[in-house]
């Protein structure tokens, strides 16, 4: 006597059954996703500390209170 595989039972048996439905699947491992958080960790460090610099720069520039005086006429105070 014949006896079929256990995977298949009396109601599948006149399914169409997958040639691969025995076998285990073998997947690549997935990418770890500390890479990625590092990645995404550096990029916002890098970004805040060009945010930190400009702000700064800028704050400082527009703080210095001579920026908008015209610059002193030496010779025409040493002259007159």
């Amino acid at each position: 006597m014949k006896t079929e595989p256990a995977l298949h039972t009396q109601r599948s048996r006149d399914a169409v059954v997958s040639p691969f439905a025995d076998t285990e699947a073998i997947l690549p491992e997935a990418p770890s996703r500390s890479r990625k958080r590092l990645a995404w960790a550096a990029g916002a460090f890098a970004f805040v500390l060009v945010a930190a610099i400009a702000a700064v720069l800028i704050t400082g520039f527009l703080n210095d209170p001579y920026r908008t005086l015209e610059p002193f006429p030496v010779a025409k105070y040493l002259d007159g």
